[in-house]
């Protein structure tokens, strides 16, 4: 065995290693893989095993400014940022100008939902001065920073705003730049700082002046939905069927045997829309009762969709057998949307209710291309039964 000192490398520089070589860290480091994170470091090594310093990232042959950022929907239960995004097709790709969204409740300018996703941008930082930076990630929910495949910040996680940093050195030219992020519910954000010698040492957001890829950004950037799974019957008519359900005591939460009982009134209605007070028109009972809307809605147009409920009690809305959003549990007034991507055709479509005691509403919502991207009321003209 000899030694070979990493004298001449920097902190956070990859290194190259002949295949099967036997490594062996002579000091105390945070971590090995190919990433020096100590300096000097030496290795204990087989004689005639090279290693030496990785190359810096080649320019994109196009230099095209921006990242590539990919958006997938409808990822429900995620308490990290998934690890298996290689293997499943993004709902969205285009280039935007920067790896920065503000921290806000509202879905972020260009997504179709503000919960259950998450994002992965692609691309080249340009270091014009190598030297030491400090990377810094603040989110909400979890992030990931990646500078030529080694993870910087690990800012992982369900939590709020966050603020995670870490020191790398860098050569001057373009590095690989990876960022990924991961939303649930409730407020998302994203930013990306740096600081060092391109910065004159003052902490900034990753500025878009030095931000590139390749250029190979699909034309069609957002992933066609497959045609509707069911046939909807001959002879539809408007209007969806409605099914009340009296005396349901002690609810929580929507009953979820009500294809076991029968119904106390059923009727045909023009929408799943009754304005939030303690009275609905034609119901006998304000209280304790769960109502259950069965039905097709017509989509003119592909594309992903965002579908909203707003209930007081819980709701839930399914497209196509598929649970698409979750407003369930005893609550005031209060909205809870998710993106869902449909063909042009009709759809299953079936929304459930209860309200256990003072003040009742409830109201479905979509926003996509048959809306002008407007967030609107599901019309009667599109529901049918």
């Amino acid at each position: 065995m000899q030694v070979a000192s990493t004298a001449g490398f920097s902190v956070g520089h990859m290194v190259d290693i002949d295949p099967g070589t036997e490594v062996h860290e002579t000091n105390t480091i945070q971590a090995f893989g190919s990433v020096i994170f100590a300096n000097p470091l030496q290795f204990a090594h087989q004689p005639g095993a090279v290693i030496s310093q990785a190359p810096a990232t080649e320019a994109p042959s196009q230099n095209v400014p921006g990242l590539k950022e990919e958006v997938y929907y409808n990822i429900g239960r995620m308490r990290s940022i998934p690890s298996n995004l290689d293997t499943i097709s993004p709902s969205a790709v285009r280039v935007v100008k920067e790896l920065y969204y503000q921290n806000t409740w509202r879905s972020w300018p260009g997504f179709k939902a503000s919960s259950n996703f998450a994002v992965r941008w692609t691309g080249s930082i340009k270091i014009g001065t190598s030297g030491n930076y400090n990377w810094c990630t603040s989110s909400d929910d979890g992030s990931k920073l990646y500078i030529d495949d080694a993870l910087v910040v690990n800012n992982d996680g369900l939590h709020g705003w966050r603020t995670k940093c870490s020191s790398a050195s860098m050569k001057s030219g373009y590095r690989k730049l990876t960022g990924t992020f991961f939303e649930i519910s409730g407020h998302a954000g994203i930013d990306v700082q740096y600081s060092g010698a391109d910065t004159s040492n003052e902490k900034v957001r990753v500025p878009s002046s030095v931000l590139f890829n390749d250029g190979k950004i699909p034309t069609t950037t957002t992933t066609t939905p497959g045609p509707p799974p069911f046939t909807p019957p001959s002879g539809l008519v408007a209007g969806l069927k409605e099914e009340v359900y009296y005396n349901m005591y002690r609810m929580s939460s929507v009953p979820t045997d009500l294809d076991k009982r029968s119904p106390s009134v059923t009727r045909a209605v023009k929408e799943p829309y009754y304005a939030n007070n303690r009275n609905w028109q034609g119901f006998t009972q304000s209280s304790n009762y769960a109502v259950r809307w069965t039905g097709w809605v017509k989509i003119s147009s592909s594309g992903a969709y965002e579908w909203c409920t707003l209930s007081d009690d819980g709701s839930k809305l399914y497209i196509d057998d598929a649970l698409v959003v979750n407003n369930d549990g005893l609550h005031g007034w209060r909205e809870r949307c998710a993106s869902f991507g449909v063909s042009s055709g009709s759809h299953k479509f079936k929304a459930l209710f209860f309200e256990r005691g003072g003040g009742a509403g409830m109201e479905v919502k979509y926003n996509g291309a048959d809306t002008s991207e407007k967030k609107v009321r599901i019309p009667s003209s599109m529901l049918f039964t």
